[in-house]
C-alpha cells in the first residue's frame, strides 16, 4: 500500500525523533490508522491500539491486516467479550482495559507500543488511569480534533509533543479529502426554553421541541431539493429522533435505516453492509459515526442537532471529507437554530477556510478551491445578533457579574444559579474560560465540594429510591456537577458506592436493571417522581 503526503512526512518525523511520545493531528479520511500501522512495522514485542468504541476495533483491525499480513492468531481483542492480552496486536476498548482487576493482569511493559486513538479522549479518568500505568517504548495517540468543550488539555500525556500536524484546507487542497458545500439552513426551533447546562442542552427539552412535523417537513424539503440521491449520514439528537427521522424519511419515499448504542452488533453490521450496498440511503444515528467509521462513499452529511462542539462539528464533517471513486464532493445541509453560540459555526468554518465570512449582497461566500459556504439571511442576522450581544464582554465582566451573584444569593453560585440570574449566561463562563469548572477553579470557590454534604445527599437518595442511587440518579435530583463532585473527591463513582459500604446491593441493581432493560424499581405506568423538593435546599437546586 502506498501512503499519502500526510502519512509518508508523519512517519518520517516519528521514525527519526528521539522522543518517546508523540501526537499526530491529521483530518479525518486522512489515514491515521494506517499511519500506526506502518509505525509498527518491525516492531519485535507486543503492540497495544487503544480505543473509546467497540466499533472501531474492528475498522483498526481490518486496516493493520492491510499492512501486516498478520494471521488471525497474531491479533488480540480485549473487550467485554474477549480478553486475548497475550496477543502480538491487542485492539482494547479503554471502558475494558481501564478496570482495575483486567488492568493489573498486565505487565507495566506488557507493551512495546502503544496507539492512542482519537487522543482527544485521553484527558477522560479511564484513559489517564491506562496510560500512567504502562510504560511503552512508544506512545502514539491519533486524532484530528486535538481540542475539547472543557478545555482540558490533551497534548499534556504526550509531553506537549506534536510529531506532524495537517488540517482540512491543506488536505483538500492537496487531494488527500474532497471538498465540500456547506449549506447553513434557518432552523426556526426557539431554544430559549431548552434548559441548557453549560455542556449541552437537556435531551427531553430537544425532544419536545425538535420533534414537530413543521420542522420534519422542511428537513425532507431541503433534502429532496439540495442532497437529491446522495448517500448520506443524518445526526440526531437522541434515540427517539432518530427512530422518527427513519420513520418519516421512509414515509417520504427516502430509503432510511438507524443505528445507535442499542443496535445490537449483529444488527449494526448487516445494516452496514446494506447501506454500503445502496439498500438505503441515509442512515441515521447519534454520536456513533462521529469517529473511526469508514464510509468514503458517503457525499452528503445532514447536521440536524445543535452542534454545540467544536470537535463534534469537524467529527461530523468529516465523515463526509473521504475520497472514494467518482466522488466530487460532499453536501452538508446544517439547520441553525438560536442555540446559545451558533455563531461560533462560522469561527469553526473560517479556520477551515483561507478567508473570513461575513455579511454580503448574496449570503454565499467562496474559499478554498472548489470548496463554497452558503448560510441563509436569517442565519446571518441571528449569527450578528449573537456578536452583537457579545460585545463589551470581558473575563473581567463575567468575574464581577458572578461575584454579583454571589452576594444576592449569599453562597456559592452553582450552574443553575449563573443560567437564572446572571445577565451573560452559562454558555458565555464556558466560552471565555474554556469551561465552568475551570472558571470555578479560578475563582477556587469549590466549597460546595463537600464529603460531608455528598455523603448527606447520597443517604438521601437512597432513602427516596430505596436502592443505592445509579449515577443518572445524581444528575437527575441534582444536577450535572452531581456527578462531578463525587468523582472529584471519591475517585470513581464504585469507589465512592465501596466507601459506602453498598457495593453488593448496588451490583445486585445493577444487573436486575439490566436483565429488564430499565429501572429496577421503575414500573412503566408510573412518573419518575421528583421529591428532592420536598426537602429544605440550601444548594440552588444543584447539587453541593
Amino acid at each position: 500500500m502506498k501512503l499519502n503526503l500526510a502519512q509518508n512526512r508523519a512517519l518520517r518525523n516519528l521514525t527519526n525523533s528521539n522522543e518517546k511520545k508523540a501526537l499526530v493531528v491529521l483530518p479525518s479520511g486522512a489515514g491515521k490508522t494506517i499511519l500506526s500501522a506502518y509505525f509498527t512495522k518491525g516492531v519485535k514485542g507486543r503492540v497495544l491500539y487503544l480505543v473509546h468504541r467497540n466499533e472501531i476495533v474492528e475498522q483498526a483491525i481490518k486496516e493493520f491486516k492491510l499492512v501486516h499480513n498478520i494471521p488471525d492468531n497474531l491479533i488480540g481483542r480485549y473487550n467485554k467479550h474477549s480478553k486475548q492480552k497475550d496477543r502480538k496486536f491487542v485492539f482494547a476498548t479503554i471502558q475494558t482495559l481501564s478496570r482495575e482487576k483486567n488492568l493489573k493482569k498486565f505487565d507495566r511493559k506488557h507493551f512495546e507500543i502503544i496507539i492512542s486513538d482519537e487522543h482527544h479522549h485521553s484527558c477522560a479518568e479511564t484513559y489517564d488511569k491506562v496510560l500512567k500505568y504502562f510504560q511503552p517504548r512508544k506512545l502514539l495517540g491519533l486524532t484530528a480534533t486535538p481540542y475539547r468543550l472543557d478545555g482540558k488539555n490533551v497534548m499534556e500525556n504526550v509531553n506537549n509533543n506534536i510529531a506532524y500536524e495537517m488540517d482540512i484546507p491543506e488536505g483538500i487542497n492537496r487531494g488527500l479529502l474532497v471538498p465540500f458545500k456547506y449549506i447553513g439552513l434557518w432552523d426556526n426551533v426557539d431554544y430559549s426554553s431548552i434548559r441548557y447546562n453549560g455542556i449541552s442542552y437537556t435531551q427531553k427539552d430537544l425532544d419536545k421541541k425538535l420533534l414537530i412535523d413543521k420542522r420534519d417537513n422542511q428537513i425532507i424539503k431541503e433534502f429532496k431539493e439540495k442532497l437529491k440521491d446522495r448517500k448520506t449520514i443524518g445526526f440526531c439528537c437522541s434515540i427517539k429522533h432518530i427512530t422518527r427521522c427513519v420513520k418519516k424519511f421512509n414515509e417520504a419515499g427516502i430509503t432510511a435505516e438507524a443505528i445507535s448504542y442499542e443496535t445490537s452488533p449483529e444488527d449494526r453490521n448487516r445494516i452496514i453492509e446494506l447501506f454500503k450496498q445502496g439498500r438505503y440511503q441515509i442512515l441515521f444515528t447519534r454520536d456513533i459515526f462521529n469517529e473511526g467509521v469508514d464510509f468514503p462513499e458517503v457525499d452528503g452529511l445532514l447536521f440536524l442537532r445543535p452542534t454545540i462542539s467544536k470537535t463534534i462539528f469537524l467529527q461530523q464533517l468529516g465523515r463526509g471529507l473521504r475520497i472514494s471513486k467518482g466522488k466530487k464532493d460532499v453536501i452538508v445541509l446544517d439547520f441553525i437554530g438560536n442555540y446559545v453560540n451558533a455563531y461560533m459555526v462560522r469561527d469553526w468554518l473560517k479556520e477551515i477556510v483561507s478567508k473570513g465570512i461575513g455579511r454580503a449582497s448574496k449570503p454565499t461566500f467562496k474559499y478554498a478551491p472548489k470548496s463554497t459556504i452558503t448560510f441563509d439571511s436569517k442565519v446571518i442576522d441571528l449569527f450578528e445578533e449573537q456578536l452583537k450581544n457579545q460585545e463589551g464582554i470581558t473575563k473581567q465582566v463575567l468575574i464581577e457579574d458572578y461575584l454579583r451573584v454571589r452576594q444576592l444569593l449569599g453562597r456559592v453560585p452553582v450552574d443553575r444559579d449563573i443560567t437564572k440570574y446572571s445577565k451573560y449566561g452559562l454558555g458565555t463562563y464556558v466560552n471565555y474560560f474554556g469551561g465552568w469548572t475551570k472558571f470555578k477553579a479560578l475563582m477556587n470557590d469549590f466549597t460546595f465540594y463537600d464529603k460531608k454534604k455528598i455523603i448527606e445527599n447520597y443517604k438521601f437518595l437512597k432513602k427516596t429510591l430505596k436502592r443505592p442511587p445509579f449515577t443518572q440518579d445524581w444528575v437527575k435530583y441534582f444536577g450535572y456537577n452531581g456527578l462531578n463532585a463525587r468523582t472529584r473527591l471519591f475517585g470513581s463513582y464504585m469507589d465512592f458506592i465501596k466507601s459506602m459500604g453498598d457495593e453488593k446491593e448496588y451490583k445486585e441493581n445493577v444487573r436486575k436493571r439490566i436483565s429488564i432493560g430499565g429501572h429496577p424499581l421503575k414500573k412503566k405506568t408510573e412518573k419518575y417522581k421528583v421529591v428532592a423538593s420536598q426537602r429544605e435546599r440550601t444548594d440552588g437546586g444543584q447539587f453541593v
